[in-house]
């Protein structure tokens, strides 16, 4: 399998040392060169190790941005990568920290990457650091079996994380969903999986809400849905290579009848 480098882009970090205006010698400050880029593959829980992500969700250089540190706290911070101001800085230990989007946001368009990199400032010296954001929080996407397309004329399925926001999947006979766009979600939650469908002898079933799997960090995780055993009255709901089974409940058409 072809694996892919990440793509790089070159962000010039220039640390100078501070200067004194009294009578005592300046301290001598160094130079560090960041290599930065963002990795677009994804790690997978099935048998390919790794998955590309959608070219439109990956930062650019403006939508990066930096936290630099030492053993006394922050030395400067910078919402855009495109800010940076070049600080002066003495020479010793410090940590960098790239990132870009919100933790706790969910979307379609709310992947999450980080990178962190301690290096050295060294007087009078230049040093270069190459830094790789990679997936900080998890995204998942629903894959419909050619089976289940065939055996439903209609069907929806909401997705629910433990913050209560739905993402609904909607397909007929007529536009079915073969799988869905990656969904991003944070790391460590609880997904629910509900929904309704019309078989093709036109019989309404509902699907009640079960839990599928637990989110994460880092990981594209496939939930697949298949009705292979849709004779025994179940769907089969596969995440991680682990089997859940959920019942159809008929739906009464005339329950005060």
């Amino acid at each position: 399998m072809k694996i892919r480098k990440p793509l790089t882009l070159l962000f010039s970090l220039l640390f100078l040392a501070g200067c004194n205006t009294g009578m005592e010698k300046p301290e001598a400050g160094g130079y560090v060169n960041f290599r930065c880029g963002v990795n677009p593959d994804v790690e997978l829980t099935k048998a390919l190790p790794t998955r590309t992500l959608p070219k439109e969700v990956i930062p650019g250089t403006e939508e990066i941005s930096l936290e630099i540190s030492n053993s006394e706290g922050i030395v400067g911070s910078y919402v855009s990568m495109t800010d940076y101001d070049q600080p002066m800085m003495e020479a010793g230990e410090y940590t960098a920290v790239f990132s870009h989007g919100n933790q706790d946001a969910e979307g379609n368009d709310a992947a999450c990457f980080r990178a962190e990199k301690t290096f050295t400032v060294v007087a009078q010296k230049t040093s270069e650091e190459s830094v790789v954001l990679t997936l900080s929080n998890s995204v998942y996407s629903l894959n419909f079996s050619e089976w289940f397309r065939n055996y439903y004329a209609d069907y929806s399925f909401d997705i629910v994380t433990e913050s209560g926001n739905p993402c609904t999947y909607s397909g007929t006979v007529a536009e079915p969903i073969t799988e869905t766009e990656p969904y991003f979600i944070p790391s460590g939650v609880k997904l629910y999986l509900s929904g309704k469908a019309t078989k093709t002898n036109g019989v309404e079933v509902n699907f009640p809400s079960t839990e599928i799997c637990v989110s994460k960090s880092g990981v594209w995780q496939t939930i697949n849905i298949n009705a292979e055993s849709v004779s025994q009255g179940t769907i089969q709901i596969t995440v991680d290579d682990t089997p859940v089974s959920i019942k159809e409940i008929p739906v009464e058409l005339n329950p005060d009848a």
